[in-house]
């Protein structure tokens, strides 16, 4: 009886402690803070907070919905409040755009202006707005951060109408959700890596981490105890297939992202991974210029770019960012101008070449100047 009793005990402790682990956020409401939205913008300690840079236009405008960023393409929009993963472990953000959006978070974006894969997200153009979350819970909010950024990424000017922006401390079964999902979260492809997968990562730390102490565990058990032997043999096996088959999925991940960025779309429409639209460019110019032409190429972009444009397009000669040919071929350079009056290309506003003319254009900001 007293054998029944004291089973009965564990069994209540163990389910108290699995109910208190996994419904605790939900009886006592995580910490909240709300930094956007358009009733704390109205404020003008909150309005004080928020700064627009590297933009051309730097105000938020009242639309349905939220406020409205008007993005040249590259636009920080920086929060200068100060927190700590302490106190706000988790970021929400409701927002909508016109055009496909690279999201990035970057801490302390004034100073060391940390970039990380797990802070980066890309949003699509959709019916309904889209609410981003993100986890804090990384070694750059260990200390306070000085200021936030939020960098709006995009190929064309974008309308960003952000909703709202709110700050929550996550309660324990949030967090354990959360280091699952950084398991499984595959890297984003490197140019930098050759046949190399970058370490799965949890809480921004490798995840090796947090499995080898167990491992090493398992390992001495099945080694000097002949009860325990057998069981952590099959789990020593279970972490084995886990990450063979986390391994096997982020492999075929980059294949799957490949084929529905380059191969599945139409010829306008291609990216390859961190070279967009080059190839496309390569056969753009391969069509619109005489074979063996020289060229002075201006390009943005991978410093590769001049040598694989030579591989590509030969027998054209690729003369990078030179002054020698009567040819200018400009690719993404947003700072290179082209003015019909005075028939000059412009380099940030001091001519570069003679009188001439475009051409030929690619896209806005990629064309062929020909010089008299």
């Amino acid at each position: 009886m007293h054998q029944k009793i004291k089973s009965k005990f564990f069994r209540l402790v163990v389910i108290s402690g699995l109910a208190l682990f996994f419904f605790a956020p939900a009886a006592f409401a995580a910490t909240q803070k709300i930094i956007f939205d358009q009733r704390e913008l109205t404020n003008s300690d909150s309005a004080s907070a928020w700064q627009i840079f590297n933009n051309t236009d730097e105000s938020l405008y009242l639309r349905d919905g939220g406020l409205l960023l008007h993005s040249d393409g590259d636009a920080y929009l920086v929060y200068t409040g100060q927190f700590n993963y302490q106190q706000y472990d988790r970021m929400k953000l409701t927002i909508a755009v016109n055009q496909p959006v690279r999201l990035t978070v970057i801490p302390d974006v004034s100073t060391t202006g940390f970039n990380t894969y797990e802070l980066r997200r890309y949003i699509q153009p959709a019916s309904q707005p889209t609410t981003v979350d993100l986890s804090l819970r990384l070694p750059f909010f260990k200390n306070s951060i000085s200021d936030l950024g939020i960098n709006f990424f995009s190929e064309q000017p974008a309308e960003i109408i952000i909703s709202q922006i709110i700050l929550e401390k996550s309660g324990p079964a949030e967090l354990f959700a959360v280091a699952v999902k950084d398991y499984l979260r595959v890297f984003e492809y490197s140019p930098f890596t050759v046949n190399v997968f970058a370490a799965p990562r949890i809480f921004g730390h490798p995840a090796a981490a947090y499995v080898m102490p167990i491992i090493i565990v398992l390992i001495l058990l099945m080694v000097f105890s002949k009860r325990w032997r057998r069981l952590a043999m099959v789990l020593i096996l279970v972490i084995w297939i886990i990450t063979d088959a986390r391994m096997t999925y982020e492999f075929f991940s980059y294949h799957l992202a490949d084929y529905r960025s380059y191969v599945a779309p139409v010829v306008a429409e291609k990216r390859l991974r961190t070279y967009g639209d080059f190839y496309q460019f390569a056969d753009w110019t391969t069509a619109h210029m005489q074979p063996g032409a020289m060229i002075n190429f201006y390009k943005s972009g991978s410093a590769h770019f001049p040598r694989l444009l030579q591989y590509l397009t030969y027998p054209l000669v690729i003369n990078d960012e030179g002054t020698e040919a009567k040819t200018y071929l400009v690719y993404n350079r947003k700072d290179i101008v082209y003015d019909e009056s005075s028939r000059l290309l412009y380099l940030n506003g001091v001519a570069i070449t003679g009188a001439g003319q475009v051409t030929d254009r690619y896209n806005t900001y990629s064309f062929i100047f020909q010089e008299e």
